[in-house]
Formats: C-alpha cells, structure tokens, sequence
C-alpha cells in the first residue's frame, strides 16, 4: 500500500485542488485564545460532530468543537477516487486492531479502519448515500424498543435538510432533500459493463427473490443500480463534512474548532444526582505524557460524538463503564453502566473480488493521464467514484444450500484470514501486482460483497486507562456459526455473477494484505444505533444528528422562553 500512496501523492499535483477562504484563523484558534466557557462542547469532529458544532452555532449557541488527533482532511480526499490513498495510512487512518484470531485462521489480526481527520471515517468511505428499506427502522421499535421517532419517515425527513440532490437523483420512497449542505450526486457508469453488470445480478440473484432494478436502493424492492453517493455535482469533489458545513457556507462568530488535540476526560459535578457532565479536559494529541492540560467548561451541555470506537472508550476512561474495566484500571467511578464498549456492530465487507481481463479487452480505464487531465478540465470519468465504486446491488439471503460452514472452506473461499482481499484471477491477466504503478493500467473490476444485517456482537477493550492509547476491537466475526454460513454464500453468488458476466475466469484466490445515566451529557454518533441497516450508514447518522441538533434547540428555547417569562 506505502506504493499506492506515494504515486496517489505525485499524481494529485495533477488536479486543481484550491482551499476556500473562509476564515479558519479565527474559526480554528490555538487552545490559549479560546474562551474558559462555551454553551456546548463537542466531542470529536466526525460527520455528526460537524453537523451539530453548525447547526448549534447558527442557532446563536457558543460551541467549541474538539477533535482529534487529525486536522483537516488532506487535499487528496477532495478528487473521490483518491481517497482510497488514506486507507492504512497511520497519519489519516486509526487502524484498530483486533485480537489474534485462532490458528485456524493463521493467528492473523483483522483491521478496523476509522477516520482520523475532521470529518471522521466519512472521509475515508465510498461516500454511499443509502438509508435502506423501512423495515429496518420497524425492527428498531419492535426488537430494540427504540422510540417511534426514529421511524424511517422520521429519519427521511430530517435527511432532507442537509441534503441536496443534483439532477438524476430520485427517491422511490422518500424524495431527497434539495436545499440542504451535502451534495448528492450519481456514480459514473460502468460503461461498457452496466447494463451486463445489471442483467447477471438480477440473473444470479433469482434463484432467491424476485428483484428488478430500481434508482433508489432504499426502497423495499431489491436490485441492482448506480449508486447515490456524497459527491458535488459541479465540482466532482467529495462533499466532505469540512466542504459541506464549513468552507462552503458563513460560518458563525460562536463557532470554534480545535483540531489535532484528544480529550482526555469529560468532567463530572459529583454533587448532584445524578452526576451533571460540566467540561472536559484535553491534551495535544502528540502530548502523551499530558505535560499541559486544557480545562474547558460547558454551561449547558457535553455532546460526545467521537464515534463508535472512541465515544465508549471516552466514556469509560471518564468513569461512565462496565465495573470490571474501571475497576481494572483504577479509574474512578461516576456511573456503573456495563453495556458500554459491548454490542460493536457494523456492516462487514468480505474482501474484495476482482475480475481480471486479458490485457487490451477491458476497454475503458479508470487509472492515467487521459482520466486524471478529465477530471481536471472538466470533473468527469472514473475519478468521480469514491474508492471506484459505482454500482451497487441487493438480495436476500437464503442458506438451505450450506448445510455447515465447512462447505466453502474446502473450495478455497478463506484459507487465510478474513481481512485479506481475494482476487479472482483470469488465467491470462497479470493479477499478482494489482495496482502495479498507476500509470500502468491492470483490466481489473472489483466486487466486494458485504453482510448487511450480521448477527455478530463484537466489543472495545480498553489496553490502558491512557485514552492516547487506541483499545482494542474486536467485532468476533468468526465466531458466528450463521454469519459464517451467509460469507460463504456471498462469495458463491459473487463468483456466480462474475462468471455468467466475462465467461470463465477461474477460481484461484490470491490474498494481498488491506448514556442517559448523566445529567447534561449527550450522545450522538453512531456508538448509539442498535443495529445496522440494509444501507450504508452516513445518512442514517447524519439524520440522527439532524434529529439531536434540533431537540437540543428546541429543549434550550423552551428554557429561555420560561426564564424570560
């Protein structure tokens, strides 16, 4: 990967990357300039951290933000195709690591990547706009107890108002908002391969459900499309938190950022019951040994949104935990809750299959001088796919066919680890340097199939009562007899699909190494879902985050009307 990087480096000089004014001197102060109280602190400066941080300040709200220990997102995330560059590397990705997993799986360590820059892990995904079907949100209520107001017309509305739907963009179901921050734009096609990509999924997939090709794969119908993705439609620029709520809009005198700085604690008022979260402190994230400490208080409340890995490490750290951890690691206790750091969950991409073309039969490139020139001049071709992807489809799974999961071990599925991508191989492709350099076209295409609704709980453990030190995550994957069984299937389908699309392509597999327990605390990321949806998650968080802002504006209005009365 240290490759890729260092050509994504020298090639990106070759696309007009330009940072708007917009005044960060006085939005991003040093810690010394910021003032001893703000009305709201925020925790981390993922997509939601961004969205609440502007949506408070507008409302005339003071609001400190602190994130870390990125900064601002490196200008190769703003051309999509890039951002597959940041992946793995230390300085953008954090890279968690699970447990060693048994022999039989070669005692390897699978890799949980999270975002380190403003912006979170929504810089470094495939910027996929799906919500997913209705009854997902129906399952919350009914399996989870979750309120009705997380309903998928509650969460659909609230997406409308940062969304901003370019032309081609329409919803099934529920239209996308027009107005709003985030762009929301159509991949580029596949061509010559899209409507051949379409026909063998539909083809593959009726052996399970009817399914027919729909624009909105968040509807209840299944199919195959291009994919709605957070992508400016003029500008072929990712529509990152950073670009979509701060460089392309006013930004408010009540705002303030800090950037590559890690809270260490958040502080507690032990006298009340129960206890009322009053500041936090915070170290520069180099600054390990905590040889200056900020102190920073809230008058009206602490908003974590750190994201699934560090809001419960944070958590923990500040005494909201499972007695064992605290207890392990001498941290003093402000809220015995046992559930914090379990029940990880997410959606789980099995690799990645590549379709690998004797050379000169692709006949389209995605890598080269002509793409990126195109991109330059005129935001067009494959550089407009956040991590290449542009299609996307969905259908049901059926096991009758796997009887055990030995099944799809012995045809050669997984004889590594899970984290590994496979590669299947054509028998006259040169597959075994994939990318090569990228000036030198490989005839790849990639599929990657993907778990949507796994039955796996995995959990964060600390390593240390140091919240510089990354805690281990473990998502026990391999430990579901059931989730086991739908990996094998999905590579059987995907294998299915690519063979009925480019004729035999052989089956080599070539692996290459990539609560409310607290007064005046808030969460709001996605440590809070209770289980994954059949789309991907951005803008279900996002919209969660629209809902938080909103309540918190209205319960802070309701209090100044009663004052003032």
């Amino acid at each position: 990967m240290n490759l890729i990087h260092q050509k994504l480096q020298e090639i990106s000089t070759l696309v007009s990357l330009t940072t708007a004014e917009v005044g960060y001197t006085t939005v991003f102060p040093s810690p010394a300039d910021l003032k001893s109280a703000y009305d709201f602190i925020i925790v981390g400066g993922v997509i939601t951290g961004c969205l609440i941080a502007k949506r408070l300040s507008d409302a005339g709200h003071s609001t400190l933000l602190i994130h870390g220990p990125g900064s601002l997102p490196n200008e190769l995330t703003r051309v999509p195709l890039l951002n597959l560059g940041l992946h793995g590397n230390p300085d953008h990705d954090h890279l968690y690591k699970s447990p060693r997993l048994n022999s039989r799986w070669l005692n390897q360590t699978l890799t949980y990547n999270s975002g380190k820059d403003l912006g979170g892990s929504q810089v470094l995904s495939a910027q996929m706009w799906s919500y997913g079907k209705s009854g997902d949100f129906t399952c919350w209520k009914e399996e989870f107890g979750i309120s009705e107001k997380f309903s998928n017309e509650n969460i659909r509305a609230a997406g409308k108002i940062h969304e901003k739907a370019s032309a081609g963009v329409e919803g099934v179901d529920s239209p996308y908002g027009e107005s709003g921050e985030i762009d929301l734009s159509l991949s580029p096609t596949w061509a010559p391969y899209q409507q051949t990509f379409a026909d063998r999924f539909e083809a593959a997939a009726a052996s399970l459900t009817q399914t027919r090709v729909n624009k909105d794969q968040n509807s209840d119908a299944l199919g195959f499309g291009r994919i709605i993705h957070a992508v400016e439609a003029d500008t072929g620029y990712i529509s990152t938190p950073v670009r979509a709520f701060f460089e392309n809009r006013p930004l408010s005198d009540n705002l303030h950022i800090v950037t590559r700085h890690m809270v260490r604690k958040i502080l507690f008022d032990m006298s009340t019951s129960p206890p009322r979260a009053t500041g936090v402190e915070f170290v520069q994230a180099e600054d390990r040994e905590g040889s200056v400490v900020f102190f920073k208080k809230a008058t009206k409340r602490i908003i974590l949104t750190a994201g699934a890995i560090r809001t419960p490490q944070l958590l923990a750290l500040s005494g909201v935990g499972s007695e064992s951890d605290l207890k392990q690691w001498n941290i003093e206790p402000v809220v015995t809750r046992n559930g914090v750091g379990q029940n990880l969950h997410d959606h789980y991409d099995i690799g990645n299959a590549g379709v690998c073309f004797p050379k000169g039969t692709k006949k389209y490139v995605d890598f080269g001088l002509t793409q990126y020139f195109n991109f330059g001049l005129h935001r067009r071709g494959q550089l407009r796919a956040p991590l290449g992807t542009q299609s996307y489809g969905f259908f049901k799974s059926d096991q009758s066919n796997l009887t055990t999961s030995k099944h799809y071990f012995s045809i050669g599925i997984s004889k590594n680890n899970l984290y590994q991508d496979f590669y299947l191989q054509g028998k006259s492709s040169e597959g075994d340097n994939f990318f090569g350099t990228l000036f030198k076209q490989r005839e790849c295409l990639l599929f990657t199939p993907t778990l949507l609704h796994p039955e796996y709980r995995g959990q964060i453990t600390l390593t240390s009562g140091d919240p510089l030190d990354d805690p281990i995550v473990d998502l026990k994957t391999t430990s579901n007899a059931r989730d086991m069984k739908l990996i094998g299937e999905l590579w059987q389908k995907v294998k299915r699909i690519a063979e009925e699309s480019f004729g035999d392509i052989g089956g080599e597999f070539d692996g290459t190494p990539f609560p409310a327990c607290v007064q005046d605390l808030m969460i709001a990321d996605a440590s809070i879902l209770p289980c994954p949806t059949s789309g991907h998650m951005l803008p279900t968080i996002s919209a969660m985050a629209e809902m938080a802002a909103r309540e918190v504006i209205r319960d802070f209005e309701v209090q100044r009307s009663r004052s003032r009365s």
